[in-house]
């Protein structure tokens, strides 16, 4: 089956690329006795007419003797050297059943329906029972049907000698081709001469087996082909387009493990620079913890030393404040101030009412004395004087 992309230009390269064109046409041919079989070759600035041949039939056509037919064309093939593939054979008017009507202008899929309902109408077959096709000819289509047991029974005896057949076609109209010096000119394409054509050979049958060849190589609406589907050209080359699959395929595992590695790369490198943040912050908390840890303990400090401060007791003070509650006839030898903020005074008496007064000047200054004064010791001593021992808390 024929599939084709479309018809934008710029995926005409590609569709070449990934369709088979065969390099070779075959054009058959038979005129009473006579085969004529045309070949023409493929190349780089277009096609070729690269061999016309023709040679007698032993066979007699009229009993329909396709087989004898075949092989005597395979044996002309092998003689001359010729394509053994895909050829199209080129039947009688007076074979087909066929007819001209005229139809409106209207496209190619539906002009084809509109011909098999005609067809299906005028026919001289069963319904199902036969090939049909059509071809523009000027103002007027050109309807034909062939019984399908004829061209099954054509394609078994030319497949049997080894021939491709690939189309069964009807006589043209000879004048549709245009010679010109060196090539024929057939539906708006050109044919060159190869060397071994001359010019003068070219009779109705020659024409008949050329145009047989070039029939595949013109638009559908131009010729006869009855195979249904038949047309090698622009066949899909499935060894290449399993390789292009595969090619893509790769291509974008690549692309995508590429896309994969370099995103990888990128979130490796997005966690090294978090790991390096990270440490990098670990280091600062670390840091601000061992600062706030001396901070604490610079102002546990400087609350010490407020408090140890506050607690401070001059000795000059406690001395002044004692000149302040002095009385006379009371003289202080001693002054002890120990650990536990006790305060002891020793010193001598003219009489115990000068202490008694003396200790409750003491007990008035409750600010540096908060607590009451206690005698500890009195008594006379060796130069009978009195002495005393007084103690209280800071």
């Amino acid at each position: 089956m024929s599939l084709t992309i479309g018809s934008t230009k710029w995926l005409d390269p590609i569709r070449e690329f990934f369709q088979t064109n065969p390099a070779h046409r075959l054009g058959i041919y038979v005129s009473g006795q006579e085969v004529w079989v045309t070949q023409l070759d493929r190349n780089p600035v277009g096609w070729q007419i690269a061999a016309l041949c023709q040679c007698h039939l032993l066979a007699d056509t009229t009993q329909n003797a396709w087989e004898d037919i075949a092989e005597q064309v395979k044996m002309l093939c092998l003689k001359e050297n010729l394509s053994i593939e895909n050829a199209t054979f080129c039947m009688h008017r007076e074979q087909i059943f066929s007819y001209q009507k005229t139809f409106p202008a209207i496209g190619h899929r539906e002009m084809r329906e509109a011909v098999h309902w005609d067809l299906d109408a005028n026919v001289p077959y069963a319904e199902n029972t036969y090939w049909f096709d059509f071809c523009r000819q000027e103002s007027a289509v050109l309807l034909a049907a062939l019984p399908k047991e004829t061209g099954q029974e054509i394609l078994q005896a030319f497949r049997k000698a080894g021939l491709c057949l690939h189309g069964l076609s009807l006589e043209m109209t000879a004048e549709a081709v245009r010679p010109i010096t060196d090539r024929l000119c057939w539906c708006g394409q050109d044919f060159f001469f190869g060397p071994r054509i001359e010019k003068n050979i070219w009779t109705e049958a020659a024409y008949q087996s050329f145009m047989a060849a070039a029939a595949s190589l013109t638009p559908a609406a131009c010729h006869i082909n009855f195979i249904p589907d038949a047309d090698p050209q622009n066949q899909w080359n499935w060894r290449r387009l399993s390789a292009a699959v595969f090619l893509l395929t790769a291509g974008v595992l690549s692309l995508f493990y590429g896309i994969s590695g370099w995103q990888l790369y990128q979130l490796n490198q997005a966690l090294t620079e978090e790991t390096q943040q990270t440490a990098l912050l670990k280091t600062q908390k670390e840091t601000m913890d061992r600062l706030t840890v001396l901070h604490e303990e610079k102002n546990a400090a400087v609350k010490r030393l407020s408090a140890l401060s506050g607690e401070r007791i001059s000795p000059y003070g406690i001395l002044v404040q004692l000149g302040l509650v002095n009385v006379d006839g009371v003289c202080l030898s001693a002054i002890a101030l120990k650990d536990d903020r006790s305060l002891q005074l020793k010193g001598t008496a003219e009489s115990y009412a000068l202490l008694a007064q003396y200790m409750q000047n003491l007990e008035t200054d409750a600010e540096l004395f908060p607590s009451k004064p206690m005698l500890v010791f009195s008594g006379i001593n060796e130069q009978n004087q009195l002495v005393f021992t007084i103690q209280m808390t800071l």
